[in-house]
């Protein structure tokens, strides 16, 4: 027979048997389920979220390519190539470039994988173009200018302009990419729309590129010899400003708020002192003293020779 204290051994025995197995049995049906549950609950919502955000992806670009279709070539091919080739060299003989060719490459379908079906799903059709004539500076500006205030979906790829005649005149050669959606209901007329994707709408913003025009051997040259030569007051005290242009059969008189008028740059007297005169030459504003010019007084200058070629990817 088992003594007191045996049976107080054993009972103490079975209570930290009940106690381990109990805490083991809660970590069981309790607690790991319901850790599984708490995992199962943030897969679902993780899942629930990415769902909402596909959908909300998918109106989005739904609205997108939506919007798009009025920019877009038409959806027949064929008539899509030859409408926007006529488009281009109406465009060029706008602005008056010579010589003008336009080349038209076979178009590139681009298609996507359906969800649904798993087969592939044409997107658009990518076109591609070439034009090539020969024009001023003026001209090939208006060009551009006018092409991106078009309401295509089309870019400019690459541009080269080659000067020639000491940069009076460029050689121009444009690589040119449309898209045509495949959905566009139009079938053989362009987009009659136009776009806002210029910083500027009046193309005489744009006129500053023409007067500082970077491939003009004469422009490159012109402000060495620019130089104030005197100023004088008239009687009624108005300040002028005496200006050389390397002659003095080429000596300006220029007031207040007057601009100089010299090739390829943008000469605009702000004030005039005894013995300076403050310009603004191409935007910068300089001091210029007597006797010197205004090469002179500028930080740098950027010659370019009638050999260069300027390309613009």
């Amino acid at each position: 027979m088992m003594n007191n204290r045996s049976k107080f051994l054993l009972a103490a025995l079975a209570v930290v048997g009940i106690g381990v197995f109990g805490d083991q049995g809660y970590r069981r049906f309790v607690e790991e389920p319901a850790r599984k549950r708490e995992r199962d609950a943030t897969q679902i919502d993780k899942q629930i979220k990415a769902a909402e955000d596909a959908v909300f992806t998918s109106a989005r670009a739904a609205d997108q390519l939506l919007a798009l279709e009025q920019y877009s070539l038409p959806y027949d091919q064929e008539l899509a190539r030859a409408r926007y080739q006529d488009w281009l060299l109406a465009l060029v003989a706008k602005v008056g470039l010579r010589q003008p060719t336009v080349d038209a490459g076979m178009p590139v379908a681009v298609s996507i994988k359906d969800r649904a079906t798993r087969k592939p799903k044409e997107i658009f059709k990518r076109y591609s173009f070439s034009l090539r004539g020969h024009g001023t500076l003026e001209q090939v500006t208006q060009l551009l200018y006018e092409f991106h205030q078009a309401g295509h979906l089309h870019k400019v790829r690459s541009l080269a302009l080659n000067p020639v005649a000491g940069g009076k005149q460029l050689d121009v050669t444009m690589a040119i990419e449309a898209l045509g959606l495949s959905r566009c209901e139009r079938e053989g007329e362009l987009s009659t729309a136009t776009t806002q994707r210029l910083a500027y709408n009046d193309p005489e913003a744009y006129q500053t590129i023409v007067r500082r025009n970077l491939f003009s051997q004469e422009g490159a040259d012109v402000l060495r010899n620019v130089m104030l030569t005197a100023v004088t007051f008239n009687r009624t005290g108005t300040p002028g400003a005496w200006l050389s242009a390397g002659s003095e059969t080429q000596t300006q008189v220029v007031h207040r708020g007057e601009s100089l008028v010299i090739p390829s740059h943008e000469v605009r007297v702000i004030d005039i002192q005894s013995q300076l005169v403050l310009l603004e030459v191409d935007g910068e504003v300089v001091r210029l003293a007597l006797g010197k010019t205004i090469h002179e007084m500028l930080a740098a200058s950027t010659p370019v020779s009638d050999a260069s070629t300027a390309v613009v990817r």
